[in-house]
């Protein structure tokens, strides 16, 4: 079974069985199809139930992404420079590190933007639960990096027609700068496991209605669950170590209509 389907499946389980029943499909899925489906009990489930309930608040909005982008540091930190990063082959490749040496300085970045200037907070203490699974080798690790991916890049999409709907359209202009950097990293999470073609989809999934229906997606990450470790965003000092020599990488800056 592909992540695909093992996607579809999580779908189904989500819409028409119990919480309790749907976090065993979950799991249980990833057993079958990679362990990325094992970290996303509420993907499409959370989001089925939220579709709907109103707009979210444009602080409620930033706290999402701020939140996400301390994920994405944290999960690619770990596959970069964390105690088992020796394990993940072909991403260690001479070609291939640099691709996520430059995600995990951008995805620092993105935090950095949304905690100032914007003021965003974050749902999170500073810790993750992630499955230890997606770290054991190359290919759970870039099927993780896809479904990541995927996500950030639905919810930055509902980002993007919320914060156009609150009358904020600088807040959208940003969300659709981060989400054209989550697109890059999917697509070369993809060129690094051989997928053909990396560049696969015409448009950009729409997998959330809202920003709060990703929220759900957030909160499986926030506490401990079966195959799960805690994982600590790393500092300042240790992602421009394991970044370099990216961690220069030129920043054109938000614009602002006067």
């Amino acid at each position: 079974m592909d992540l695909l389907n093992v996607r579809q499946e999580l779908s189904d389980l989500a819409r028409t069985g119990s919480r309790r029943t749907f976090m065993k499909g979950a799991f249980a899925a990833a057993a079958v199809g990679g362990a990325a489906a094992a970290g996303f009990p509420s993907l499409f489930g959370t989001a089925s139930a939220a579709e709907g309930t109103g707009a979210d608040t444009n602080a409620a909005i930033l706290k999402a992404a701020r939140t996400a982008e301390e994920l994405a540091t944290t999960f690619y930190y770990q596959g970069v420079a964390g105690p088992t990063a020796a394990n993940l082959g072909k991403v260690h490749d001479a070609n291939n590190l640099n691709y996520f040496q430059a995600a995990l300085w951008q995805e620092y970045q993105h935090v950095r933007i949304l905690t100032n200037p914007l003021g965003a907070t974050s749902y999170a203490s500073g810790t993750f639960y992630l499955p230890t699974a997606w770290f054991d080798n190359s290919a759970n690790f870039l099927a993780a990096l896809d479904v990541l991916e995927t996500a950030f890049i639905g919810a930055y999409l509902a980002a993007i027609r919320e914060f156009a709907e609150n009358g904020f359209p600088f807040y959208s202009e940003v969300a659709g700068d981060f989400l054209g950097t989550e697109t890059e990293h999917r697509v070369l999470g993809r060129i690094t496991s051989g997928s053909n073609p990396p560049n696969n989809w015409i448009l950009e999934k729409a997998e959330f209605q809202t920003v709060g229906a990703a929220v759900g997606v957030l909160g499986g990450f926030l506490s401990p669950g079966p195959g799960t470790a805690a994982y600590t965003m790393p500092t300042p000092d240790q992602i421009s170590a394991a970044a370099a020599p990216f961690n220069n990488l030129a920043n054109p800056g938000l614009v602002q209509a006067g």
